[in-house]
């Protein structure tokens, strides 16, 4: 059974844009549905959009732009007027079109500046992984010296622990291991005794003191 995929949206910024209809129907054979906007109109709605050097005449589209995290591509490269202060943009747009592209530039752009996009927005969304990740290891090894500190147990034994309680409470251990050092912070800062004195039980204690997973 052959699977029909939705056509790729694409916003038309820009007077330039104007020039594309001649090629509205072999893009939109491609898969490509082209989609004429003003400047009041979202560009979020699209899957990629087209933006024309005419856009860029005032500050504010030149933020807007630079703000967006939807995909676009620059039309109109080359009658770029001298001294445009537009080098955050540039950076960000993921393709370059002349101002009287062929129908196979502008097949080819779409197909790069989508799959940059998406290359650009996993390694983010990969880094982004590593460091919570390594925050989250962090705060747990924390967890543990506090808990080490405290009831005189071995890394091993407080690991398991928590472990242990993350399981019965329907935690996430870095969940758990944020919530205890949130009680020491307050205990140390208070009059309260601090967690050794609570329990003499490490299970005892986290027990009693680790909250359920919220429904």
């Amino acid at each position: 059974m052959e699977i029909t995929r939705p056509p790729v949206r694409v916003g038309i910024f820009g007077s330039e844009g104007l020039a594309l209809h001649e090629c509205a129907n072999e893009l939109h054979q491609a898969g490509y549905v082209l989609n004429f906007s003003s400047a009041s109109q979202d560009e979020t709605d699209n899957d990629i959009s087209i933006v024309g050097m005419s856009e860029f005449a005032h500050a504010g589209n030149i933020t807007r732009w630079k703000n967006t995290p939807s995909p676009f591509l620059i039309s109109g490269i080359d009658s770029l007027p001298h001294g445009t202060a537009m080098s955050e943009v540039f950076n960000i747009a993921v393709g370059y079109i002349r101002s009287a592209p062929t129908l196979t530039e502008i097949l080819l752009n779409l197909r790069l500046g989508l799959h940059w996009h998406h290359e650009r927005r996993s390694h983010s969304e990969r880094i982004s992984n590593i460091e919570t990740k390594i925050e989250n290891n962090r705060i747990i090894g924390m967890a543990v010296g506090v808990l080490m500190t405290h009831y005189g147990k071995s890394e091993q034994y407080v690991f398991d622990s928590l472990k242990t309680i993350s399981r019965n409470k329907q935690r996430r251990i870095s969940s758990v291991a944020n919530e205890i050092i949130a009680k020491h912070n307050e205990d140390t800062q208070t009059d309260k005794p601090d967690i050794r004195l609570k329990s003499s039980d490490l299970h005892a204690w986290l027990t009693d003191n680790i909250t359920m997973k919220k429904r």
